[in-house]
């Protein structure tokens, strides 16, 4: 699929012709912003000249929720260490009382569940159905475990943003479990829940992305590489990758893009893990701090004591104690996080929309217009 025809990416139509403004989107590239953010503000900018803010959305606060921290795998590029990996599976409270915790805020959460391996916490389907009575879920999973098919007519899937399958081909090899991945996945698709397959792209994986990717596209899914941002065997990624490294990725993104096409334009916002904009960090990944951002206000972190953070940095309260206090306005970021996040709820860089880069936009635009009668 063509990065640029993702939702949140608005085309904007000139005389009858389709107009994305890309040449305006690289050059705010050039002043430390994404490609993404980057296409977003200029079809802002073109149409009303100002830039933009986080688009309304159907959720008041989305948080990324470490729902537990221990896991079944040992992936050698997992970011968790693998003394934390083995920490004991347990629930810091039944499916009831997280339950009456988000829903004494009032608000409609997005949490994104993650891990860990999520699906192996206690009650793991009656908490998402609880939850998705009111909230919406994403879930980020290995897809290891039958837990996650309780949800099959017992969770809308409406409620649920999507399922991203991590595809680990190295840890379902030693444990013989491709088929049971591939099963899965089939099983939840065909109940209507939108399943995302990643598999993290380390060298190896992009040499032979085709081949390692063959039972899940045998199987009518799709699949797409997830960039590798990482320590891994002695070399920090992605500056570690070769050129021929990122021409390979290039291709496999280009394909999964393709693959999910429809998918994708059927969610209307973009999955915040957004990783069909991974071409964007292959050159490294940039920083947000001394950027005006919504964590703490839109985007909160979760621990699985239910501790809520900004980011992992200033406490804001306890979900399960009640004494969450989410800030009243977006701050200036200074910390680091998840870059997808990141990516979301930050301010892009850009100044005001005047003098030489507004009027470039607009000759621009323009030019287009004649060109096209």
């Amino acid at each position: 699929m063509d990065s640029r025809h993702l939702p949140g990416y608005p085309e904007r139509t000139v005389q009858g012709s389709s107009f994305l403004p890309e040449a305006i989107g690289r050059s705010f590239m050039k002043q430390g912003t994404t490609m993404a953010d980057g296409r977003a503000m200029a079809s802002t900018l073109l149409t009303n000249g100002s830039a933009p803010r986080n688009a309304s959305r159907f959720y008041d606060v989305e948080a990324d929720w470490t729902l537990l921290r221990g896991c079944n795998f040992r992936c050698t590029y997992c970011f968790s260490p693998p003394e934390v990996l083995a920490t004991k599976i347990g629930a810091h409270a039944r499916p009831e009382k997280w339950q009456e915790a988000f829903d004494a805020t009032g608000l409609t959460w997005l949490l994104h569940i993650t891990g860990g391996e999520p699906t192996a916490y206690p009650e793991f389907g009656r908490l998402c159905q609880l939850l998705t009575q009111r909230h919406y879920l994403s879930i980020n999973t290995n897809l290891s475990l039958d837990t996650i098919l309780s949800f099959i007519g017992a969770v809308d899937p409406g409620r649920i943003r999507f399922i991203h399958a991590a595809f680990h081909p190295n840890e379902r090899e030693r444990k013989n479990g491709i088929a049971a991945f591939v099963r899965r996945a089939v099983m939840l698709r065909d109940a209507g829940f939108t399943m995302l397959i990643t598999m993290v792209a380390t060298p190896e994986v992009l040499a032979n992305f085709d081949e390692m990717a063959g039972p899940i596209r045998d199987a009518g899914l799709a699949v797409t590489p997830k960039i590798l941002r990482e320590n891994f065997q002695g070399k920090r990624y992605p500056d570690a990758y070769s050129e021929v490294d990122r021409a390979r990725f290039r291709k496999a993104l280009a394909g999964g893009q393709t693959a999910y096409r429809n998918v994708l334009d059927g969610m209307g916002e973009a999955p915040t893990i957004n990783f069909f904009s991974d071409e964007d960090y292959l050159d490294g990944v940039p920083s947000f701090k001394g950027r005006t951002c919504d964590a703490g206000h839109k985007f909160v972190a979760i621990t699985p004591e239910g501790d809520v953070s900004l980011c992992g940095g200033p406490q804001l309260g306890n979900m399960l104690d009640g004494s969450l206090r989410l800030r009243d306005k977006s701050s200036v970021c200074n910390t680091t996080y998840c870059v997808y996040f990141c990516a979301k709820y930050a301010q892009p860089v850009v100044e005001k929309p005047k003098g030489a880069l507004l009027g470039w936009g607009r000759r621009l635009l323009s030019r287009t217009n004649t060109l096209s009668r």
